[in-house]
């Protein structure tokens, strides 16, 4: 049974820099001011099978690799000035795997107490990875989870 009197002091946005991830934000600037809680963002880097199966050397795969996670770490800094507001408590985490174990793992590791996530990605084909994404994540968070469908695509 829910502990309905558990205080909501964590809350955990997986982004992907989209415009579902802009108005998760929103939702989370709501939330973190209404119960003075702290944003986690999450982004987490899908380590893609595919790429250790082209030929190259382990050096020009770590170079890449590299660069994907600078980039990813200069837009979440970019998408942090523009979406989260100035007065809330927020963090930003950089994980590689697979979304959902990621997500799962955070959710303990950082005693999440809700989860504000959307239901697809960036592109119309993220929409059957990230909804399932969502759906595995609902069914197996320990905590509440708000989805977010973002019909601007």
């Amino acid at each position: 049974m829910e502990d309905l009197n558990r205080p909501i002091k964590n809350i955990l946005v997986p982004v992907d820099f989209s415009e579902t991830s802009r108005v998760l934000a929103h939702y989370a600037n709501i939330f973190s001011e209404k119960f003075k809680a702290k944003i986690h963002l999450l982004h987490v880097f899908q380590e893609y099978e595919g790429l250790t199966k082209l030929v190259l050397t382990n050096k020009v795969l770590e170079n890449l690799m590299d660069e994907l996670d600078d980039s990813g770490v200069k837009e979440m800094g970019d998408f942090c000035r523009k979406y989260i507001d100035k007065n809330v408590e927020y963090e930003t985490l950089f994980l590689k795997g697979d979304p959902f174990k990621e997500i799962l793992e955070t959710i303990k590791d950082r005693n999440i107490d809700l989860v504000i996530m959307g239901t697809h990605g960036k592109t119309r084909f993220d929409h059957f990875f990230f909804g399932k994404t969502a759906d595995r994540v609902v069914r197996n968070a320990n905590c509440p989870v708000m989805t977010v469908r973002v019909t601007s695509w």
